[in-house]
């Protein structure tokens, strides 16, 4: 048999840049997600600043409105701190 496979530059190229654009396109989704999240929830937190709606519970939920702000400003600067850590 003694067959060789050859491929070209130009494939893996291609295939690179196919995986590349899927991990483009999933990450800035979930990321235009967060960030469309992140707005509404502090845009809601500035203009109700009263304790009594910042301290509000939901029927059935786990935390108050006041704990899912501080909770979305970790999930915001917590990759940021992990970069300064790795540097």
């Amino acid at each position: 048999m003694g067959g060789k496979l050859v491929i070209v530059p130009e494939a893996t190229y291609a295939l690179l840049s196919l995986i590349a654009s899927y991990i483009s396109f999933t990450v800035v989704k979930s990321n235009i997600n967060f960030g469309f999240y992140f707005f509404f929830i502090t845009r809601a937190a500035s203009k109700n600043n009263n304790a009594g709606f910042l301290e509000s519970q939901g029927a059935g939920k786990r935390f108050s409105f006041k704990t899912l702000v501080r909770l979305i400003y970790i999930n915001f600067f917590a990759p940021v701190v992990i970069a300064f850590l790795f540097i």
